[in-house]
């Protein structure tokens, strides 16, 4: 009866193990890179072994002391089937069990020493067919156990020893579950084995122990990889929820920068003077208007600018912009550009905030009003940009905002211009001696973007 039960239970093992390795195997072709899925490939290996060696142990139990000729070269070519795939299995699980670790000189050593072992054992088991020294089949047809079978067997525990301490020592390397999974595998068997040296049932009980630790160690497995996806998962979550946050912040920070560019005392002013100018020069007015008109233009279209500018663009936002402050100042601002190279790209409103800085603070707060020039020049490995004014100037604090509050638009220039171009924004000044603002940015990457801009308009 013991024995009807061990057989039914290898019977349905060896489905188990078959239905296991058809489901991983499953993932490994939807995936489509077996490289990536090696460690499935070689799970989906031992699990096919595993059914294998559960019908060979099948078949040598249903054969065995059936006396007729084909029954018995049946058992003899089963039995030894069941020796040589139990340690295949053994490749399968070291192959595995790398597949986890994290590269190390004895991971290294692990795999070859560990495959030469068991190439070793099926050469031997192999050899049976000539030596006998594992088993024989009488001329009834009946298995019996050669001299060394139990010496032969326990062979097995230094591997199981080797796979342990591996494992023990690169426990770090996988979960909690993980680990004992693995463990288990090779304790399970050597349970079998030590109680197969005790008793013998006709059944070869380290075989079953095999068979059950395999489909154990795939339902382990199967939960830990499980629980490891949906952490990923709701990690992926989360990181797609910061990432929308962060994207709805940069809006709104650049809708802030744009508004804080787009200063109240600016538009007041221009429409006053167009306002003016309507009665006294209508054609001027009607250049103001356009002008201004761009210029608001070109400070909304900075809302969708997500990556650097071609500086002519810029170029052009600031001529636009000095065009109307030229208007109200008029002889009292005096505009210079001297312009060496326009192949490069910038972030959006870099140049603009420090020339309206220049005409505000500078120029506008000094009587009888002075010059605001604007240059730009190269060198072999970097750009320069200078806005200078012979204005008002100011000392270690720059001056705050009309509102009363911080200025805080050249903080937000200084910051773009390094994290979005890896530049850096330098401003001196002295009371009465005027300002000088200075940017640096590095050719490496200003006139890589600037080529990248280029090859999209050529497509366009």
């Amino acid at each position: 009866m013991i024995v009807g039960i061990i057989a039914a239970a290898e019977i349905w093992i060896g489905v188990l193990c078959l239905i296991s390795a058809i489901y991983s195997l499953s993932f490994i072709i939807a995936a489509g890179d077996f490289r990536a899925e090696r460690g499935r490939l070689y799970q989906s290996g031992l699990l096919l072994t595993c059914f294998f060696l559960m019908t060979g142990s099948c078949i040598s139990w249903y054969c065995n002391g059936v006396n007729t000729p084909s029954a018995r070269t049946v058992l003899l070519a089963a039995n030894t089937l069941l020796f040589t795939l139990s340690y295949v299995m053994g490749i399968f699980y070291t192959c595995y069990v790398c597949t986890w670790l994290r590269s190390s000189r004895s991971v290294l050593i692990y795999r070859p020493l560990c495959c030469a072992l068991y190439g070793a054992a099926i050469l031997y088991s192999l050899l049976n067919l000539r030596f006998h020294h594992l088993f024989y089949i009488d001329r009834a047809a009946y298995y019996h156990r050669g001299a060394y079978f139990n010496t032969f067997l326990w062979l097995s525990a230094p591997l199981a020893l080797i796979h342990l301490y591996v494992l023990h020592s690169h426990r770090k390397d996988m979960t909690r579950k993980e680990y004992l999974a693995l463990v288990f595998y090779l304790l399970i068997p050597m349970l079998m084995v030590l109680l197969s040296s005790f008793w013998y049932t006709g059944i070869s009980l380290p075989n079953l122990g095999f068979g059950v630790s395999a489909f154990l160690m795939f339902m382990a497995m199967s939960d830990a990889q499980t629980t490891t996806y949906l952490a990923q998962q709701k990690q992926l979550i989360r990181q797609r929820e910061t990432q929308a946050e962060l994207k709805s912040e940069m809006h709104s920070l650049r809708v802030r920068l744009v508004l804080s560019q787009i200063q109240p005392h600016f538009l007041y002013n221009s429409l006053n003077t167009i306002y003016y100018l309507c009665g006294k020069h209508p054609q001027v007015a009607k250049t103001a208007i356009a002008n201004f008109s761009d210029y608001l233009d070109g400070s909304m279209k900075s809302l969708s600018a997500k990556s650097p500018i071609p500086f002519r663009e810029e170029l052009q936002h600031i001529v636009t912009y000095l065009s109307l402050e030229k208007l109200r100042f008029d002889e009292d601002l005096e505009i210079v550009f001297q312009i060496g190279t326009t192949d490069f790209v910038l972030p959006a409103l870099s140049v603009q905030p420090l020339v309206e800085n220049a005409v505000k603070h500078g120029v506008g707060r000094k009587t009888g009003g002075g010059t605001v020039s604007l240059t730009t020049r190269e060198d072999a490995t970097h750009i320069y940009i200078l806005v200078n004014d012979n204005g008002a100037g100011f000392g270690s604090d720059p001056p705050p905002c009309e509102e009363g509050h911080p200025h805080i638009g050249i903080e937000n220039v200084r910051r773009r211009i390094s994290t979005m171009s890896g530049g850096c924004l330098r401003i001196l000044s002295a009371p009465g001696r005027g300002t000088s603002a200075k940017i640096v940015l590095p050719k490496a990457r200003a006139g890589q973007e600037s080529s990248l801009l280029s090859g999209k308009e050529d497509l366009v």
